[in-house]
């Protein structure tokens, strides 16, 4: 795998969705959880609680197809390996080639 390919568009449109419903979830939790904090007292303690399971209950569902859909954990990148690239980097061992422009004074 290409190191400039990306996990959830190999996995395709349900990958996706997965990550967009989770996001979802989080989105509810921080709305929710801003409502408390502007209402203070006048808040509905059950409305906004009821609010924040059910984006956490999205976030996890969200999560957990995408985990199931995407599968990252088969796609790490060891990072002891150079990613192969088309930018042919020299090692330090190999002689650059002198400058053809003459050094600025």
């Amino acid at each position: 795998m290409r190191v400039t390919q990306k996990v959830s568009k190999e996995a395709g449109d349900s990958a996706i969705f997965a990550a967009l419903v989770a996001g979802l979830g989080v989105i509810i939790m921080i709305l929710a959880l801003a409502v408390g904090a502007i209402q203070a007292s006048a808040a509905n303690s059950n409305v906004i609680g009821l609010t924040f399971a059910a984006g956490l209950a999205l976030f996890i569902i969200g999560f957990a197809a995408w985990i199931l859909v995407a599968q990252p954990h088969k796609h790490l990148d060891d990072i002891n390996q150079p990613a192969p690239d088309e930018h042919h980097h020299h090692t330090a061992d190999e002689e650059h080639a002198p400058d053809s422009h003459p050094a600025h004074n």
